[in-house]
């Protein structure tokens, strides 16, 4: 993030398309505006250099290595990365992982490196990771983002550090309190997540002793939340047809809500199940990757279908709108995805 570049050299298209080496060619013709080492820029391209250093160095991916010599001590049994459409991991962005795995990692770091008596990680690394090498202030504007940045890892306004994952994942290290804080979201209002943290859960810590009825009352609530179903009407039979360069859709009614024919241009033929009044799962395939997802959908207008798809493994939901004139569009519910923007781009890699 101390490239001395002022700018995202984030992946674009272009250069997710790109064979070979070529776009780190790119990126590396692009001459630095700023002094490399003390200018802070949060560069994804960066990070994803990393990740093919790796590869070029060793013929094998991150997600290969970890797999082998990290996730196994950790007791993490399950990860998955997003890859360009060259099959190239994101190294900076799109490592899925259960919360209870990201914990695992981040213990380890406040237990500084060791796990079960055994040294995994280098007391070296661990103190150099963890320290700010580069001022981020002049560049950020939210306080838990301007103070400083370590290897990978942000420092915060409370003394401790953290790992940060697009759209409200993180990772917090909270050495006052002993602790390691993990959430997982979808927003982009990521400085309000920590100031909820910081006013509600980082004092419960050193409350003496606990509330049993405050502690169920929390169970029941947190047993109860889940996404709001698409709001709308059941409606009558119904079979829409809608088609582009891309993507063909057909809407047929089933015994408890429809089901939602897409045929796109990545080779996919899917029947997804939409519910009406609540969520159906499904598995969205392809030749090369499978994608777990929820719908929910209804009449919303006079002649107007809408149908949400949620991917269950990544922070985005995708809306269909059809209507009985032909007509038709998707949107993305929220920002799109920082890799290929589809469904598709969102699936798992069949390994």
């Amino acid at each position: 993030m101390a490239t001395g570049h002022t700018t995202d050299i984030v992946p674009n298209e272009h250069l997710a398309t790109a064979p070979g080496r070529l776009p780190w060619r790119t990126a590396l013709a692009t001459e630095p505006a700023g002094e490399p080492g003390h200018t802070f820029c949060y560069n994804q391209f960066a990070t994803w250099t990393l990740a093919e250093v790796v590869r070029h160095a060793t013929g094998r991916t991150v997600l290969d290595l970890l797999r082998e010599r990290v996730f196994p001590r950790l007791g993490i049994e399950h990860a998955t990365w997003d890859t360009d459409q060259r099959g190239r991991v994101l190294g900076f962005t799109g490592l899925h992982l259960a919360p209870e795995s990201v914990a695992s990692f981040f213990q380890l770091l406040l237990d500084d490196g060791v796990r079960d008596g055994e040294r995994l990680l280098p007391v070296e690394w661990v103190t150099r990771h963890r320290q700010r090498h580069v001022d981020t202030a002049p560049a950020q504007d939210d306080p838990d983002w301007s103070q400083g940045y370590g290897w990978q890892v942000w420092h915060d306004t409370r003394g401790g550090y953290r790992g940060d994952g697009a759209f409200g994942q993180f990772g917090v290290l909270l050495p006052a309190q002993d602790a390691v804080l993990v959430t997982t979201a979808a927003t982009e209002r990521m400085q309000e997540v920590l100031d909820e943290v910081w006013a509600s859960l980082v004092p419960a810590f050193d409350r003496p002793d606990a509330d049993a009825e405050a502690d169920a009352h929390l169970a029941r609530r947190l047993a109860s939340l889940g996404l709001p179903t698409v709001w709308g009407e059941r409606g009558g039979p119904v079979g829409l047809a809608f088609e582009n360069r891309t993507n063909r859709w057909r809407l047929v009614d089933s015994a408890d809500g429809w089901e939602l024919r897409w045929v796109d241009q990545h080779g996919g033929d899917n029947r997804i199940p939409v519910g009406f009044g609540a969520w159906r799962h499904g598995t969205l395939r392809w030749a090369d990757r499978r994608l777990r997802v929820a719908a929910s959908g209804a009449w919303v207008g006079w002649g107007h279908w809408v149908g949400h798809v949620v991917a269950l493994d990544a922070p985005h939901g995708l809306l269909v709108r059809l209507r009985d004139d032909g007509s038709g569009r998707t949107e993305w519910v929220g920002p799109p995805p920082l890799g290929p923007p589809s469904l598709h781009g969102l699936g798992v890699v069949d390994a």
